[in-house]
């Protein structure tokens, strides 16, 4: 298990091996768990820091296929009420697996839509697809970012940049790291960085 706090740096004590880092860039496993920290403003509070805490918490076979859902909104998806709408159902509940071609997959109403390919093939392409009723589009930037977050340093991670065109606010960017799944989330409309503050890995 890698399990890594606010004061360990995450590219010394359990380094994964080659064969870890070349079969996910999202490790989709029981137990997995990422937690955020972003800066949050209420008229009451001022000021303050908000936590995303993300925990795979349960799964489920369909069509001989095997999904896994979080305890809260997913690390990587925008929460916006006419998305909501477009898209239908609970998206706090969303069923996600990788396919065989790596490709972060949604299952959204016993329907399975593209989300995310980590094929580096497309590299600066702009794919545009859909999610049920919503144009959604998505773009690999880069594929060796350097990222450093409060629990330390990540390389070789792959950058998207991904959004909903009716919708907007919706643009993101995410950073993957081998071997961890998503480590940093940044917003430009809002100035938002997610920085990621404890990961939790179940190792096989």
């Amino acid at each position: 298990m890698l399990n890594f706090g606010c004061k360990k740096n995450p590219t010394e004590p359990d380094k994964p091996t080659t064969e870890d880092i070349n079969s996910s860039l999202f490790p989709l496993q029981m137990g997995n768990e990422w937690v955020f920290e972003f800066p949050y403003w209420t008229p009451w509070s001022g000021d303050t820091t908000a936590t995303n805490n993300c925990k795979i918490i349960s799964s489920k076979m369909l069509n001989g296929k095997k999904y896994y859902a979080f305890d809260n909104a997913l690390p990587f998806f925008p929460y916006h009420p006419i998305l909501k709408e477009l898209i239908g159902g609970n998206v706090d509940t969303i069923f996600v697996r990788q396919n065989e071609n790596g490709d972060i997959m949604l299952l959204v109403d016993d329907s399975e839509w593209l989300y995310f390919s980590f094929n580096t093939e497309l590299l600066d392409s702009l794919v545009r697809t859909k999610i049920k009723n919503a144009d959604y589009f998505f773009q690999i930037e880069s594929t060796n970012d350097t990222v450093n977050t409060p629990i330390g340093s990540f390389d070789k991670c792959l950058r998207i940049f991904n959004y909903f065109p009716r919708i907007k606010g919706t643009e993101h960017y995410i950073w993957f790291a081998p071997g961890y799944g998503p480590i940093k989330i940044y917003y430009p409309e809002l100035d938002v960085t997610y920085q990621l503050v404890k990961i939790n890995i179940q190792k096989n």
